[in-house]
């Protein structure tokens, strides 16, 4: 987690906490949502507790780590305009050895393409995630679609286990979301 106050990167791992450092303030950006932040996904309601910024040598992208109901957790990708809603899938990923854009792979029995490969590198993050996503913590995305919308990422992070996350693409008014954040001259209507 990162305090809110202090800006001090705190991690939990059991009853062991430690202070790992402090996180320089992200910059800002022109995205609606914000720590708090609620929508949903179909039936399933979240709330956003926390938010990486990922960069890398193209651009930038956040990834806001959502808080369901039951406890879980999922992640709502923010990226040129599209949002990706995902949940961890424990299943062992392909190496990433030498995957190529337009190659076919296979998680949980189902056909995906990777669409592309990304070097990144985290830009900073805040609120609550799973894991310590400090500041110029570095990994490889690799994003992949499969049918009907269906989409898929696996985070090959330096010297970490590899992760595996699938869902689909979601559109803003499909979210319903609330408590977003005000920007100046953009007006949101929640849909009913």
């Amino acid at each position: 987690m990162v305090c809110a106050y202090c800006s001090s990167l705190i991690v939990r791992r059991d009853m062991d906490v430690s202070l790992i450092g402090e996180m320089a303030a992200l910059p800002d950006d022109m995205s609606p949502f914000q720590i708090g932040s609620e929508g949903y996904d179909g039936k399933k309601h979240f709330t956003l507790i926390g938010r990486l910024r990922l960069a890398w040598e193209n651009g930038s992208w956040n990834e806001w780590c959502m808080m369901l109901d039951d406890g879980t957790h999922g992640w709502l990708a923010e990226a040129q305009g599209f949002f990706m809603i995902y949940y961890p899938l424990a299943v062992e990923p392909p190496p990433l050895g030498e995957r190529k854009p337009g190659e076919k792979i296979t998680l949980d029995n189902k056909p995906f393409y990777i669409a592309d490969i990304k070097r990144c590198v985290c830009a900073g993050s805040d609120g609550e995630l799973p894991f310590p996503a400090p500041k110029g913590r570095r990994s490889v995305s690799v994003d992949i679609n499969g049918k009907d919308g269906l989409t898929a990422t696996i985070d090959y992070g330096e010297n970490e286990q590899p992760a595996v996350y699938v869902g689909h693409y979601a559109s803003f008014d499909s979210m319903r979301c609330s408590n977003l954040r005000e920007l100046e001259g953009w007006r949101y209507e929640r849909a009913e």
